[in-house]
């Protein structure tokens, strides 16, 4: 071996040393960070509840729970894990990716969630007991309004060749199953071209990183609704109020598709108000009106609504009117009542995904004078909680 071999021979292997040395430095050094850094509970960046330490038990050992659960715990208590989750972020940025759990990245700063048709069967069994429910109150004029989401109303912001399936077409193919039933106090309510109109005069009708519709949104929406009911909804007079300006949604926390964009959450109120009481039924306070200045203050402003998504709401209201209204909802809807109000002098709002009552003794006993089902496509279409509190049955996973 000549000198020279010999000296390179020493720098590689020196390398290798002070590579190995650094690289076990590396693994004492997360080990020391694990021990030392505080644990966190949720995180407000990805909006939910991170995995805690699970506790060990014979069980979950063997059924191999326990491995699980710790994979999670260490993936979810990783130190200085929003900066590792920005920089993967930035990483899929730079390399062009557009898909992330569900959400596709547009072009145009809008976060949009794919609709997939994974369980028509779910949907039919959904829409066979409100049907069935209906049949029970002909005397009760009813409505279903299924709002479409943004991968139908922009599709063209999608990436190109994005495999999404088509709300629309399950739409149409809904609509004339519900057409089909020959319910004479059944009115279907779409306000998919609407909403198409606004969208084509530059108007915002979905926030930009999150998956609900923004209050203009609701608006069209509800004066779509407003004329199926045969609302007096074009005298009505509404306020706009800005009460946020810096709204970043569930779908940029969803998906991990950070974005500077930020939005802006407007109410409309009332012009010359009304007076509304929100009765919280089950948890047995009282609001004020509609909106909850804590929900601006929290990781979700959306949550001026009522503060969120409760089981039951009773809404009382000044409105000269004798109807009744009964609303079986999803969020979307939360952004929506307030365009209600002024026309009912009760308005019982039903979250079925939490609700424990008997549906039909609460439809007996408030005198309801009509009904409605208000949801977006996706909601409607992946949960089971409606079909659950209408016929007593148990909603699919």
């Amino acid at each position: 071996m000549t000198d020279r071999e010999a000296r390179e021979r020493a720098r590689k292997l020196r390398f290798f040393r002070l590579l190995g040395i650094v690289f076990v430095m590396m693994i004492f050094l997360l080990a020391f960070l694990r021990l030392v850094w505080p644990r966190k509970a949720y995180s407000a960046q990805e909006r939910r509840t991170l995995a805690q330490l699970p506790a060990m038990t014979t069980e979950n050992l063997r059924n191999g729970a326990f491995s699980d659960a710790m994979e999670e715990y260490l993936a979810d208590q990783f130190p200085a894990r929003n900066v590792w989750v920005y920089l993967d972020e930035l990483r899929g940025r730079i390399m062009g990716e557009k898909y992330s759990q569900g959400v596709y990245r547009s072009g145009s700063s809008y976060l949009i969630e794919e609709f997939k048709r994974t369980d028509d069967n779910r949907a039919a069994k959904t829409t066979k007991a409100v049907l069935d429910y209906l049949r029970e109150y002909p005397d009760i004029q009813s409505y279903i309004m299924l709002v479409p989401n943004s991968s139908w109303i922009m599709n063209d912001k999608l990436p190109t060749g994005a495999p999404i399936d088509s709300q629309e077409e399950w739409y149409t193919m809904w609509a004339q199953d519900v057409k089909n039933a020959g319910l004479s106090n059944l009115t279907v309510v779409s306000p998919a071209a609407a909403l198409s109109a606004e969208v084509e005069q530059g108007k915002q009708i979905y926030y930009r990183t999150d998956h609900h519709w923004t209050t203009f949104g609701a608006y069209v929406g509800a004066r779509e609704l407003a004329q199926a009911m045969d609302l007096p909804f074009e005298e009505q007079n509404w306020k706009q109020v800005v009460v946020h300006d810096r709204f970043q949604g569930t779908l940029m926390s969803k998906s991990g598709f950070y974005s500077r964009t930020a939005d802006t959450v407007e109410l409309y109120l009332p012009d010359p108000d009304i007076g509304i009481v929100t009765t919280y039924k089950e948890q047995q306070k009282t609001l004020s009106g509609l909106y909850s200045s804590e929900g601006l203050t929290g990781d979700d402003p959306y949550e001026v609504f009522f503060g969120g998504n409760y089981p039951w709401l009773a809404i009382s209201t000044t409105s000269k009117s004798n109807r009744k209204l009964l609303i079986f909802k999803d969020s979307y809807a939360n952004a929506m009542i307030g365009f209600l109000c002024p026309f009912f002098s009760e308005i019982h709002v039903v979250d079925p995904r939490y609700y424990t009552g008997d549906i039909r003794t609460l439809t007996a006993s408030a005198g309801i004078t009509d009904i409605c089902f208000l949801y977006n496509i996706n909601t409607y279409y992946e949960d089971g909680s409606l079909s659950l509190i209408l016929e007593g049955g148990e909603a699919d996973e």
